[in-house]
């Protein structure tokens, strides 16, 4: 097996310091003595949701008459798809072809700022969920492939930053 870099590539060593949660793997001793083996940065526990606005996108840009400025307007065809109306308005936009390109279809969910934050608050629990069964099956590799030779066992642990309170 060939031998790779001992540390981070330097355009990505931002993510050590700002990343919302990390999993640590470390070597341990009955001692106590704890050894760094590597850290997984997990830059944004939150999907990468974002708050959309009260209204569709404008996505067209129309161009003006007579050399005047167009503008951007929202494109025909989307249509209001069924969803849980308490999580706000979802909308898809199905797939089109233009100029001999096709798009693939698209979808957006028109919500207010508490619509947001309740569908922020599950996609983040559920993200945490998944964090956590990252670091118990790296922990249960070590343990059913074999801990580090000449350390006792390897253990895990999972930081996480939210709101800027710090969880470990």
């Amino acid at each position: 097996m060939k031998k790779s870099s001992k540390f981070i590539h330097p355009d990505l060593d931002y993510l050590m310091d700002t990343s919302e949660a990390m999993i640590s793997v470390f070597s341990k001793t009955y001692l106590g003595e704890k050894k760094l083996v590597c850290r997984i940065p997990i830059p944004d526990i939150t999907g990468n949701v974002r708050w959309t606005t009260q209204s569709l996108p404008a996505d067209k840009y129309v161009p003006g008459e007579n050399g005047e400025k167009g503008e951007w307007v929202v494109r025909e065809g989307w249509v209001r798809a069924e969803g849980d109306p308490e999580l706000g308005e979802h909308w898809v936009l199905p797939e089109y072809e233009k100029d001999g390109i096709k798009y693939s279809e698209k979808t957006y969910i028109i919500e207010d700022r508490e619509q947001f934050n309740r569908r922020l608050a599950k996609e983040t629990d559920k993200n945490i969920s998944k964090i956590m069964a990252a670091a118990k099956a790296v922990q249960d590799m070590y343990r059913d492939c074999g801990d580090i030779p000449d350390e006792d066992y390897v253990t895990v642990e999972v930081s996480i930053s939210v709101d800027g309170a710090f969880y470990c």
